[in-house]
């Protein structure tokens, strides 16, 4: 093997990890004749929260560093490979507060919503605020994004190895140079040398890094097969029960799709933080409680989402890095390990994982092959701000 060739492993096979390995194969400095790219994930692809989320898409998410060239970036993968295979259209976006129906006989109390969402109760809009617009949001099916990456990586010459799992990270006798990584599959324990290492773990990049400390939330989601067609409206509602309390449980409607042959919306809950991250994401636990309480606030406010029925309850954790108020601009982390040679992470994504995976895909790949990120300046995001001393 030549002594420039880079062996890149890549740690985590969700939307970041897939993204760096889509972009480190369209680098015009990678050599596909000597450097290769190994993407390992512990699981099947799509199985954490890259296959359970919601896919909202917004330019003006935070970071302000990372959020518009990566909304930029989905288009462009749209349009390269395909994005009616992922759901990608152009979206309206609002927060708005719910109530379940008390009978009165006008929709849009509010006044402000706009008619096409019939599909809501009549009386139960108390506000609605529009956030986006089809110019500045979007939409995205995360799994089904995912796999079309995925595939693209594989056409592009690297490979993904499913259900394996890195138990640890190898150094030199200095413990300033990335060796390798031990991995553990089906079979004993393999050795597999690289020269460069990006550790894009979600919640679990602490085991292999112990300087980065996160946060591990978990929310639970449910998808409905809607009794009719829906405008493509996305809505963080805050929906008033009828026993005087609040749940917050965001509504995606999403276009027909090569998974289901027909459309479904899709609604998540809140985070919870009462429950430990688990070993591995084959035993993350669906609770049916917390997948109730969606489907009973949903189902008190919209007649075609009752109607439909849910055909999936799931659950998943995310990568944060601590609690953070509404539109606070709090990582991820992106970047090298300072003391490490070799040695990138990629974790602390929270709920902007999905609409920021591209861009931070794109800066990394940069940062691996030449050293520094040209495409957006992330120096907010670096890990030396972020890690344990």
């Amino acid at each position: 093997m030549p002594s420039d060739a880079k062996q890149i492993i890549i740690i985590g096979g969700g939307i970041v990890g897939i993204s760096t390995a889509y972009y480190l194969l369209q680098h015009p400095q990678y050599d596909s004749k000597k450097d290769f790219v190994i993407v390992i994930e512990a699981g099947h692809l799509g199985e954490s929260a890259s296959g359970k989320a919601g896919g909202f898409l917004a330019s003006w998410a935070t970071p302000k560093c990372l959020a518009p060239l990566s909304f930029k970036l989905h288009a462009e993968l749209a349009k390269d490979l395909g994005g009616d295979k992922w759901g990608y259209r152009r979206v309206h976006a609002a927060e708005i507060k719910l109530k379940i129906e008390l009978e009165e006989p006008d929709i849009n109390v509010s006044g402000k919503a706009p008619k096409n969402l019939d599909w809501l109760l009549p009386g139960s809009i108390e506000d609605y605020t529009e956030v986006g617009t089809p110019v500045d949001s979007a939409q995205a099916h995360p799994k089904l994004l995912l796999q079309s990456m995925a595939s693209a990586v594989i056409s592009g010459g690297a490979s993904i190895i499913l259900n394996t799992s890195v138990s640890r990270i190898n150094y030199d006798d200095t413990g300033s140079v990335v060796k390798s990584v031990t991995v553990t599959g089906d079979a004993a324990e393999t050795i597999v040398p690289a020269t460069h290492i990006l550790v894009a773990a979600g919640p679990w990049t602490p085991k292999l890094i112990p300087s980065i400390h996160l946060l591990a939330p978990k929310g639970h989601s449910v998808v409905f097969n809607p009794s009719r067609d829906l405008s493509s409206h996305v809505l963080f509602p805050v929906i008033e029960t009828e026993g005087g309390g609040e749940i917050e449980a965001d509504i995606y409607p999403r276009p027909k799709d090569s998974l289901n042959g027909f459309e479904t919306a899709y609604s998540s809950g809140p985070d919870y933080y009462d429950s430990l991250l688990p070993s591995s994401v084959e035993t993350v636990e669906v609770e049916s409680v917390k997948c109730d309480e969606v489907i009973t606030a949903i189902s008190g406010v919209s007649q075609q989402l009752r109607e439909g029925g849910v055909i999936a309850r799931q659950a998943c954790y995310k990568a944060q890095i601590r609690k953070h108020e509404e539109g606070e601009e709090v990582g991820p982390i992106v970047g090298p390990m300072e003391d490490v040679k070799g040695l990138w992470v990629a974790t602390g994504f929270d709920e902007w994982g999905i609409q920021n995976a591209p861009g931070a895909g794109l800066v990394t790949s940069q940062m691996i092959i030449e050293g520094k990120a040209w495409s957006a300046d992330v120096d907010s995001l670096h890990p030396r701000h972020y890690v344990a001393r």
